[in-house]
């Protein structure tokens, strides 16, 4: 007891500040502290099991002993704030506490229920989580100064990895030993050691995985308004900035889905530029197919657009060095004279689903192109549904059609070509050796006319009877020129002559043959021109002559083409 009281007087001098004119009473139950006037300035007493402290004021602090091995410190008139459960578990501001620590108080964004204090300046307040049968442990670290950041790291007691740290300034997120945030980014994820891996969970620095069962379940999802971007990736060296991969069997799988829904502005699925400055090749877009190359396997499409595509240039692989069994290609124009074009257009309940112009076209059908260039078709499967509207039944999931590689024609249009330039090349030189013909023809026709001139004038000078004098003279008289142009494909002109005097006067159109094929009536006397249309008439070689009252007055050759 003299110990106690000892313990009590000390106590109670520190409480009250006084000087050694305070005084201890002894009463029944406790001891007060009193000053020279018996003015009490704290006191000590007890009653039952509790211990109460009392200050000048009267205000009281209590310490209850409980008869289960539980103390309870109160303050202000028994209002409890602590206490110390039997089994050692200790509660603040609660009776229970279902954990060794327990606190329990309304808090505000200025009173926590705990304050962790550093004292050294621009360090970490730390908050410590390990085991007792393990060197490793978590910690959790805040700062308050000029770089407020929040850290989670762990240690595995010999050196401490920062796994997750939060920016208190700009909102920034970091996961990885990364000296800093990146000025750029809310998230910033840095692996240290990350590899070209291609095993499932190894060395990947965001993976998710959502619920397969759900079709609209994302593992990614970004949402950006205004002129933002969802998604920036940078990449250094020969490394692959976004890749995805869909891994299963037996099921419809997509890898990237893109959706640019509807705005006033310019709206883009995918978006991909790539700047080749570096001097290395460069592609905005890459994608490879492999497999499915045979005859009897299905397509695979390294890229399917259902709708039009636009390209500013485009090229295919044609290197030699890249082919075998290289041979001279067979005769093109027999089998481009079998195909028919047509006009059509595409059918309504097809148009949304596969993105197919609803304007008239014109083109080819596939069974007939297939029936004459079986390599220029293929069998293609169009999907139409997702696989929520298959396990509905509520749309078929692929449509099977036919396609035609339109641009393999053109070395067929090509070799048809050249094929038609030798045979007009061969045509030509037929016209030309005609035309050589036709020219000796008037040659020697002009030499006929010539003596049948000097004849004629010979007659008349001889006293020989004549039985028409002025017949001869018309016929002398009269002019037949030279079709223009020769040779002609569609109109020539035919200009003549015909004396007054005559009485009947006809031009005859006549074959290689001599075969009468036209007559064409003169009525007018004088000079004239005949114009003759070459539609109505085949290619090759005629002769055209002037009729004077029954008798042939002069005859030329001309020459149709095609």
């Amino acid at each position: 007891m003299k110990a106690l009281f000892s313990c009590v007087f000390s106590l109670c001098i520190v409480i009250s500040g006084a000087s050694a004119q305070v005084q201890t009473k002894l009463l029944p139950g406790g001891l007060n502290i009193v000053d020279v006037t018996s003015t009490t300035l704290a006191g000590l007493n007890w009653e039952g099991q509790h211990f109460y402290l009392r200050n000048q004021a009267g205000k009281d602090s209590d310490l209850h002993l409980q008869s289960n091995g539980a103390m309870i410190f109160s303050t202000s008139g028994a209002k409890e704030r602590m206490r110390i459960l039997a089994d050692g578990r200790i509660g603040i501001g609660i009776a229970d506490a279902s954990a060794q620590v327990g606190i329990y108080s309304n808090s505000t964004a200025n009173s926590s229920q705990l304050l962790l204090t550093e004292a050294t300046a621009e360090d970490f307040a730390r908050l410590r989580f390990n085991n007792s049968n393990s060197a490793g442990f978590w910690q959790l670290g805040a700062r308050s100064d000029v770089n407020p950041e929040v850290n989670f790291s762990f240690s595995d007691g010999q050196a401490e990895t920062s796994i997750l740290s939060l920016n208190g300034t700009n909102g920034t997120a970091r996961i990885g030993p990364a000296a800093q945030f990146s000025p750029n980014a809310k998230l910033l994820v840095y692996n240290e050691d990350g590899g070209d891996q291609n095993n499932l969970g190894t060395n990947y620095d965001i993976y998710t995985r959502p619920a397969p069962s759900i079709w609209t379940r994302y593992g990614i999802y970004s949402y950006v308004s205004g002129a933002a971007e969802g998604v920036d990736i940078t990449t250094q060296g020969q490394k692959i900035g976004l890749a995805v991969s869909a891994r299963s069997s037996g099921s419809t799988k997509t890898a990237v889905s893109a959706y640019a829904g509807i705005g006033t502005g310019t709206n883009y699925g995918v978006h991909s530029t790539v700047n080749g400055i570096g001097g290395a090749e460069s592609y905005a877009i890459y994608a490879q197919a492999s497999g499915g190359n045979s005859t009897t396997s299905p397509p695979v499409w390294a890229g399917y657009f259902a709708g039009d595509v636009f390209s500013s240039g485009s090229y295919l692989p044609s290197d030699q060095k890249l082919k075998s069994g290289i041979r001279k290609a067979d005769s093109s124009l027999d089998r481009l004279r079998q195909l028919q074009v047509s006009t059509y257009r595409y059918q309504s309940k097809y148009q949304q689903k596969m993105g197919l112009d609803q304007r008239s076209q014109t083109g080819f059908l596939a069974h007939e192109v297939e029936e004459v260039f079986p390599e220029l078709t293929r069998e293609v499967a169009q999907p139409l549904a997702s696989p929520e509207e298959i396990a509905a039944g509520q749309e078929e999931a692929f449509l099977k059609f036919t396609g035609v590689n339109y641009v393999g024609f053109i070395p067929h249009l090509t070799l048809a070509i050249q094929e038609q330039q030798q045979q007009i090349s061969e045509q030509e030189e037929q016209i030309k050796t005609q035309q050589e013909q036709i020219e000796e023809i008037q040659a020697t026709n002009k030499l006929l006319l010539e003596r049948l001139a000097q004849l004629e004038t010979r007659l008349a000078s001889t006293d020989a009877p004549a039985s028409d004098p002025t017949s001869i003279h018309t016929l002398t008289s009269a002019e037949l020129a030279q079709n223009a142009p020769n040779p002609f494909s569609q109109t020539t002109r035919i200009a003549y002559f015909v004396p007054e005097q005559v009485q009947r006067a006809r031009m005859e159109i006549l074959d290689a043959g001599g075969r009468l094929l036209k007559e064409i009536a003169i009525d007018n006397r004088g000079h004239g021109q005949v114009e003759l249309q070459g539609q109505t008439l085949s290619a090759g070689q005629y002769t055209y002559r002037l009729i004077l009252d029954g008798q042939v007055s002069a005859s030329r050759q001309m020459v149709l083409t095609r």
